[in-house]
């Protein structure tokens, strides 16, 4: 009876067998893999004389032995039927069996070479990796005497320390030696322990062997291994280091994170990387944070994967790359990462550095929010309010906006407010609709601190207060919100909650309508043309009153209009001051609407129309507009589109004298 432990199948490296393995007698029962999948019954092989000689791994088997002064007394033999390669006792010998394709990618190892390991590539230290887990099993005796009460998880991690020392001793680094496991799944199984864990122990076992040992020369070759003395306990160093980050002490955990000892230990790294990043103790510096955070990251660490994605994401230290951004926030996602899986969501959900796919980003939202992240617990949320790859739920989106804005999430704040505000998904309440606004305007929230402000303005939810209001719309104007600025501007140019300054106005209009907003784009015209707080400039009105027209905004329509029809401040064109008018009409606006019924009451710019003059005049009529009482009442006098009728066009003007215009004021004299 035999007891076999196979190595991984390394997903990179195998490749399927271009035959069909003939069926073999079954002299034992193999254990499950490295990466936990089940091994298939075999016997043991014959050479089958292709890629990798037996000659060639049992020279690899014995230089790697000789580092640790154990001889090679191992079976080495070629089989193609097993799936990569495999530990075996059979008969009372000890076997490796390995597929010839799959240690194929080691043949270029020499390590007796001056040049190595330069020219040693990725995908041959991961098989390296794999060969040397098996060893471990033989070396730690696991196939015939293991410790008592040991499990197979606890042989695996015995196996797994052993392969991070042999790395070491090889030549290998950390982010060498962990490569072939970073690509492990993340829950393990009942034989096999989960991804975390294994890498510990590989880690565990190459800073051991780097503890004990170091290497008289600079490459891997076979020079004396001399013993010293162990050196600090790395472990101890850096809960030193960081405590003293934690307390703002950053030169003191500096001074610590910079040692020699954790000169390759992964937090080390990464804390050195936010230290230039964010400039604490350090100057700052983007090119190094990211050399620390890739240091940190190509080790395995998942925390600097999502930073350096985050640099790629914006273009800090490299230049920006949204494919690169993802591909880092991936690594750190499938290790378990709550914020690289959100920030990978956020990749799927835009589509930028990955093709956009809504169902993609909802399954990692979720992996982060069910992990408890809350920029997870948010971005799902939005996806239910929205119905981006799930069917749309107010509900969900309340549930899980709510449990992101209990961690203290502004984004979820002001969501949760803005559900409770609109009452979808919740009972209506501006009351609680006010408090979740405040919470994140504290944070900063501009989006937040705009409708707090609305709040405070009207009275909704809270009680009036101006003062209060125009506070917030300045905080959220000073990070550049552009309906915070309008707002600003207005309750300046008015000294409404805030001193009155015509100058700040124009400046604050300016700078909303800079970003495109139509509102104050139509408030700067108007100081343009009026000449209040600049100089009358007729010409520089009609752009911005253009530049809000062509957004929508009615107002400007017929105020662009006006212009194009008087050609003042723009090249006069009755046509174009028509299509101006019927935009504005068309939008339900009351003046654009009787400018309109004049355009066709004269043929200006269009055919003359009674019937259309009649039909806009009336419509703005409903809208009580003073104009358009006079236009009707002239309509009526002098039987235009309609009989002629004197009482009907009295009525009208006296709508109009009523609401003080002169013009119909003035026809009613005439009638008088």
């Amino acid at each position: 009876m035999k007891r076999s432990i196979p190595c991984s199948i390394l997903l990179c490296l195998l490749l399927i067998l271009a035959s069909v393995p003939v069926p073999v007698r079954s002299q034992y029962k193999p254990g499950t893999s490295f990466d936990g999948r089940d091994g298939r019954d075999s016997e043991v092989c014959p050479a089958s004389g292709n890629f990798m000689s037996e000659d060639d791994v049992n020279r690899l088997v014995t230089d790697m032995l000789g580092r640790i002064s154990a001889r090679n007394r191992y079976i080495i033999v070629s089989c193609p039927q097993v799936d990569n390669c495999q530990a075996v006792m059979f008969k009372g010998k000890p076997y490796i069996l390995y597929n010839p394709q799959f240690l194929g990618a080691v043949r270029r190892l020499n390590f007796s070479g001056a040049d190595l390991p330069t020219n040693i590539q990725s995908q041959d230290w991961e098989a390296l990796t794999v060969l040397a887990h098996e060893l471990g099993h033989h070396i730690n005796n696991h196939l015939l005497n293991p410790l008592p009460d040991a499990t197979q998880r606890d042989m695996e991690l015995e196996a797994d320390e052993f392969a991070g020392a042999m790395i070491y001793r090889m030549g290998g680094t950390l982010a060498q030696a962990t490569q072939a496991f970073l690509k492990l799944p993340a829950g393990g199984s009942y034989t096999h322990p989960g991804r975390e864990q294994r890498l510990q122990a590989i880690r565990k076992g190459w800073d051991f062997a780097r503890s004990m040992y170091r290497k008289d020369e600079p490459g891997p070759g076979p020079g004396p291994v001399v013993p010293v003395s162990p050196v600090s306990n790395t472990e101890a160093l850096l809960k030193s280091a960081l405590d003293k980050y934690r307390q703002s002490d950053y030169k003191g955990a500096y001074d610590i994170f910079s040692r020699p000892e954790l000169s390759q230990n992964t937090q080390a790294l990464y804390y050195i990387g936010v230290m230039y990043s964010n400039g604490l103790h350090l100057a700052k510096d983007a090119y190094r944070g990211v050399e620390y955070y890739r240091r940190s990251a190509d080790m395995g660490y998942a925390s600097a994967m999502v930073n350096l994605g985050w640099m790629y994401d914006n273009g800090f230290g490299v230049n920006k790359d949204d494919a690169e951004a993802a591909r880092w926030y991936r690594k750190a996602a499938e290790l378990g990462d709550a914020t690289g899986q959100s920030n990978l969501g956020l990749k799927y959900q835009t589509g930028k550095g990955v093709p956009l796919s809504y169902a993609d980003a909802v399954l990692w939202h979720r992996k982060a929010a069910e992990q408890g992240n809350a920029f997870g617990q948010a971005n799902l949320a939005y996806m239910y309010e929205y119905g981006y790859g799930v069917t749309k739920s107010y509900e969900d989106a309340f549930l899980w906006y709510r449990k992101a804005a209990e961690q203290g999430n502004a984004f979820g704040q002001y969501n949760l407010g803005d559900l409770y505000e609109k009452g979808n998904g919740v009972a209506a309440s501006l009351t609680d609709a006010a408090l979740w606004y405040r919470k994140a305007a504290d944070q900063g929230s501009a989006m937040a601190q705009v409708r707090l402000a609305d709040f405070l303005s009207t009275g909704r939810g809270l009680a009036q207060n101006y003062s209060e209001a125009a506070n917030w719309y300045r905080k959220a104007a000073d990070q550049g919100n552009a309906r915070a600025q309008f707002r600003t501007a207005y309750l300046t140019e008015y000294g409404i909650g805030t001193g009155k300054d015509q100058t700040s106005a124009v400046a604050w209009y300016r700078k909303s309508a800079t970003q495109g907003y139509d509102s104050a784009q139509y408030s700067l015209a108007l100081l343009y043309w009026n000449g209040q707080g600049v100089s009358k400039d007729p010409v520089e009105a009609a752009g911005w009153f253009r530049k809000a027209a062509e957004k929508g905004h009615a107002a400007a329509q017929v105020y662009i209009g006006y212009l194009c029809e008087r050609g003042t401040g723009v090249e006069k064109s009755l046509m174009e001051a028509f299509n101006w008018y019927k935009k504005a009409a068309e939008q339900g606006d009351a003046v654009g609407q009787s400018n309109l019924g004049l355009m066709y009451q004269n043929g200006s710019g269009v055919t003359r129309s009674y019937a259309d003059a009649l039909l806009w005049f009336r419509k703005s009529a409903a809208q009580d507009n003073a104009f358009a009482y006079g236009n009707l009442g002239y309509m009526y006098d002098n039987g235009l589109g309609v009989a002629k009728d004197f009482a009907e066009a009295t009525s009208w003007y006296r709508k109009a004298a009523d609401k003080g215009n002169a013009y119909g004021q003035y026809c009613l004299g005439v009638q008088y």
